[in-house]
């Protein structure tokens, strides 16, 4: 007897579904933007001495000319090294410095040799699985600063890299990678070579002088000069500000876009980065106000409703009143002088105002500031590749001339009604096949079926982070920031005259 089937058998009854991120796509340009003038920080790690110890690996391959095999061998063993250096050293560190491979390499310190041989090979119990140890951690970053080149032909030193200083630094190491076996004693008496030392060696002021080069400029393409000056401001900000709490972003943040000292700064002035971080700065806060909004009007949703219902759940939030009237009654973005005042800040901070209200306050605000901006700020506020998109500032700037003489509530239905038609072209546009299981997928997040809005899944609220807290991290082992006691201060190395 045949089997019938229903439709085809190589089509899915349903897709499977997987959570995707970003659900209105709002934040792709400040994304991109924020990593073309932050090349140089790396989120997942922050030692700053495996920068020069791959410099290190890089020259001394070129030098001794050696095969691809050879150049993974050296680097191993010279990572497996300075991470049992590190580990023996940990009694005098402030604060706990893990090196990578910690858990096999600090394993292996019970006896009286370290095994390098073994640790640094690719069976059991070697420090890393991965042919080329960690140095992928580091790659990117090393090739745009041009400490390392990587190739078929396998890792080659780079065009920025100051070998004297860095062989002065860190040399006597490659000696200690090439023994099989290391006396503990020995690597003990070698505790300028821990990651912790950095900024009082030869390598880590080749470092700074690559991080802070004495001229920089802004490009258009992710170079290490985009880093550059975006340290020389963060350095300034934490000047300013006597030093950082928690989140960098948040803390000085509205101090780069509001603090009258920082306006007046002509260290500031003279910097692209801090009109291109300002643009970014102030994008964001619109970028977060569309996240909350969207997660607050997703959890209005019991499984299913009307967009009409959806729409409305807004729009109560917001009080009975015209647009123009809704804008008139928002707090000054600008000073008569041309300084931005802290306008996001106060609706923020207004408990008169449902949370719903400041969100909604706060993109309109950015609409409104969409015209108002100095060219290059406003070059990163809203870039060229985002013309024609829904949702952009620009785009909202538009609507507002049209809707002014209108209720407020009823442009909020309006923007509603964007909001969840963004959101399912945006999950359409992420569908794929999967070649694997030969079943088509999409995200989880909202579908529109017969006019009714189906709801998967809460979306999260997240913001954009511009990794300038992976940055300060760097710069610790650089010897240009601290942290101490949970606050970020600058070092006297990193002091921006």
């Amino acid at each position: 007897m045949s089997e019938v089937v229903d439709g085809p058998a190589w089509v899915a009854a349903e897709p499977l579904d997987y959570v995707g991120e970003n659900p209105l796509a709002v934040s792709r340009h400040v994304t991109a933007e924020s990593r073309k003038l932050a090349t140089v920080a790396i989120s997942t790690t922050f030692h700053a001495r495996y920068y020069t110890l791959h410099a290190l690996v890089a020259d001394e391959c070129d030098s001794r000319e050696l095969t691809v095999d050879a150049q993974r061998e050296l680097l191993r063993r010279c990572e497996v090294v300075l991470a049992a250096i590190t580990i023996l050293h940990q009694d005098a560190h402030d604060s706990p410095v893990t090196p990578h491979g910690v858990r096999a390499v600090g394993g292996a310190l019970s006896g009286n040799d370290l095994d390098v041989a073994r640790l640094a090979g690719t069976g059991p119990g070697a420090y890393s699985k991965r042919q080329w140890g960690f140095f992928w951690d580091y790659g990117a970053v090393e090739q745009d600063l041009g400490f390392v080149r990587m190739s078929s032909g396998g890792l080659s030193i780079g065009p920025n890299a100051d070998t004297a200083a860095i062989r002065a630094g860190l040399g006597v190491l490659l000696t200690l990678a090439e023994s099989d076996r290391v006396p503990l004693e020995i690597l003990r008496e070698r505790s300028d070579l821990c990651l912790c030392r950095m900024a009082s060696a030869e390598d880590g002021r080749a470092l700074r002088e690559r991080l802070l080069p004495a001229a920089v400029q802004i490009t258009p393409e992710p170079m290490p000069e985009g880093s550059a000056q975006t340290i020389r401001m963060l350095l300034i900000l934490l000047e300013l500000a006597g030093g950082g709490d928690g989140t960098l972003q948040d803390d000085l943040g509205d101090r780069l876009l509001f603090d009258p000292a920082a306006h007046a700064d002509p260290r500031l002035i003279a910097l692209d980065a801090t009109a291109a971080w300002t643009g970014l700065l102030l994008r964001e806060k619109s970028v977060r106000a569309w996240h909350r909004l969207w997660a607050w009007t997703v959890a209005q949703i019991d499984g299913a409703a009307t967009v009409e219902a959806i729409a409305a759940a807004v729009a109560n939030e917001l009080p009975p009143c015209s647009l123009a009237a809704y804008l008139s009654d928002l707090p000054p973005h600008t000073a008569p002088g041309g300084d931005l005042l802290p306008a996001e800040v106060a609706v923020d901070q207004d408990q008169s105002r449902s949370v719903v209200d400041r969100w909604f306050a706060t993109l309109l605000l950015g609409a409104v500031r969409a015209n108002a901006l100095p060219v290059k700020v406003a070059a990163y506020f809203e870039g060229g590749e985002e013309r024609g998109s829904r949702l952009r500032p620009g785009w909202l700037r538009e609507r507002l001339d049209e809707w002014a003489e209108r209720p407020v509530q009823e442009f909020a239905v309006f923007i509603t009604e964007q909001m969840v038609a963004r959101a399912q072209q945006i999950t359409l546009s992420k569908a794929r096949f999967n070649t694997t299981t030969c079943l088509f997928e999409l995200p989880q997040g909202l579908f529109i079926r017969d006019g009714i809005v189906v709801k998967e899944r809460d979306e999260p609220s997240f913001d954009t982070w511009f990794r300038w807290n992976a940055i300060a991290r760097i710069l610790v082992g650089a010897g240009l920031t601290q942290f101490i006691d949970g606050r970020w201060h600058v070092a006297q190395l990193g002091v921006q005259r």
